[in-house]
C-alpha cells in the first residue's frame, strides 16, 4: 500500500492507522534514554518504591495504635476527673466534720 503525505495532518494520520510504522518512527526520533524510561519507571515502583512503602505502612500501624492509646487515655482523664470530683466532696464533707 502507498500513501501520499502532503501535509503533517497526513502523516498523522497515517501513523495512527499503522502502529508498527509510528513505533519505528518514535526509535528514531527519542533518545535511547526516553525509550527506557517505562522500564525505568516499572523498576522504580518495583523495587526503589517498596522501602518508601513499608515506612508509609509502619507510620500507619503506629498512628492507629496511638489512636487507640489516646482513646485509652481520655477514658483515664474521664475517670480522673469523676474521682477528683468525688475526692472534692468527701473533703467538703470532712471540712464540715471538723468545722462542727
Amino acid at each position: 500500500m502507498r500513501y501520499i503525505v502532503h501535509t503533517v495532518e497526513d502523516l498523522e494520520k497515517i501513523l495512527r492507522e499503522n502502529p508498527e510504522w509510528r513505533e519505528r518512527i518514535r526509535v528514531l526520533i527519542l533518545t535511547e534514554e526516553l525509550m527506557k524510561l517505562p522500564q525505568k519507571f516499572e523498576s522504580f515502583v518495583e523495587e526503589d518504591f517498596k522501602p518508601v512503602k513499608q515506612k508509609v505502612e509502619n507510620i500507619e500501624k503506629d498512628v492507629s495504635g496511638l489512636k487507640q492509646d489516646i482513646t485509652g487515655v481520655k477514658q483515664d482523664v474521664t475517670t480522673l476527673k469523676q474521682d477528683v470530683e468525688i475526692l472534692k466532696q468527701d473533703a467538703t464533707l470532712l471540712k464540715r466534720m471538723w468545722a462542727c
